[in-house]
């Protein structure tokens, strides 16, 4: 019997881009399906399954944060989600994360990420959302517990660090440092990258 090929649909407003992935999804062995919306992919779902949904987090009707919701309502079991967001929204992703989207790709991301990203996604399990643990991050990267405090800030609201410093009542000269002394301990240098690392030591994601 012949094997089932995995369901992808991918679901973004950038008509080019959407193109590009669903060209590379096909090449690589999977059924792609495209929408332009959250609404198109919504109409999709409600007449096809699929095992994987790759969505941009801007769009317009239904944007990608309001599409995840309505997933998570669907009566069949929902596929897995990637969220593609941007620096400008990457508040968005964590929003995503925390209501059980699988993983995120952030803009600009090359075809080897996104395949990579694929992969990884289909080929492991999705927990629920937990939050990190705060204590072994802590002791692992000999944090301190201001910057702990910012991380966790950062995790639960995805706040700019002007945003950050007036909730935490300090200048955002002190976020920017603390912030700084934090990525080089933890070796990540972006926001999407660190958002990602705090994901995976969640207890459910450490081995």
């Amino acid at each position: 019997m012949k094997e089932q090929k995995v369901s992808i649909l991918i679901c973004d407003d950038d008509v080019l881009l959407l193109r590009e992935l669903k060209e590379i999804a096909q090449g690589a062995g999977y059924n792609a399906t495209t929408a332009h919306d959250g609404a198109e992919a919504l109409s999709l779902m409600s007449e096809n399954t699929f095992d994987l949904v790759i969505t941009d987090l801007m769009m317009p009707r239904i944007d990608g944060p309001t599409l995840m919701a309505r997933i998570n309502e669907l009566p069949r079991t929902p596929p897995k989600v990637i969220a593609i967001t941007s620096y400008a929204t990457l508040d968005s992703a964590v929003t995503c994360l925390r209501r059980g989207a699988a993983d995120f790709l952030a803009k600009p991301f090359t075809m080897e990420e996104f395949t990579e990203t694929v992969m990884r996604v289909l080929s492991t399990e999705v927990p629920l959302h937990h939050s990190p643990d705060w204590g072994d991050i802590q002791d692992k990267f000999s944090l301190t517990m201001r910057q702990v405090e910012i991380l966790k800030a950062f995790y639960l609201t995805g706040k700019s660090n002007a945003e950050l410093a007036e909730e935490l009542f300090v200048t955002v000269h002190t976020i920017k440092s603390h912030l700084k002394s934090a990525y080089m301990k933890m070796g990540v240098s972006s926001r999407a990258e660190l958002l990602r690392l705090l994901r995976d030591h969640s207890p459910l994601n450490t081995p």
